[in-house]
């Protein structure tokens, strides 16, 4: 890596990803720490009447597989979204944050949880620190 600048990383071509020549970087940084679905949860989602697979949850949001791209658009809203982990339904709202290809040919979409009532929000935190103590070890 070059350290001209730090808006400024050559890439394999020679070329710089700046503003100027069209390839500027985009920051992405995660506000929340997002658990991989254990094989072993229970953990469901419908959106819209159609089941999709889980494969991340996190305090804000879910990552969920599509099948094509088009399922859904980045910035539309969810409103009817069914989780159910543990036994428990909740019936939540989300919005797309990216829809982004993955390695199997299928689609990564995050979604993140809005408008998340004090229960679900307890529950989900609840789930979390128990995933994240198996994933981690307890300390």
């Amino acid at each position: 890596m070059n350290s001209k600048d730090s808006n400024e990383i050559e890439t394999k071509s020679g070329k710089n990803n700046n503003a100027e020549n069209g390839l500027e970087l985009l920051k992405v940084i995660r506000e929340s720490f997002r658990t991989p679905k254990d094989e072993s949860d229970k953990v469901t989602v419908q959106i819209n009447d159609k089941d999709f697979e889980v494969v991340n949850i996190g305090s804000q949001g879910i990552g969920i597989l599509i099948p094509q791209e088009d399922m859904f658009s980045v910035d539309e809203e969810l409103r009817s979204i069914k989780l159910t982990w543990q036994g428990n339904l909740f019936s939540l709202q989300g919005k797309v944050v990216h829809i982004s290809p993955d390695e199997s040919g299928n689609y990564l979409c995050g979604i993140q949880l809005i408008n998340l009532d004090k229960k679900s929000a307890q529950e989900l935190k609840k789930y979390l620190q128990g995933n994240r103590s198996a994933l981690f070890g307890k300390k």
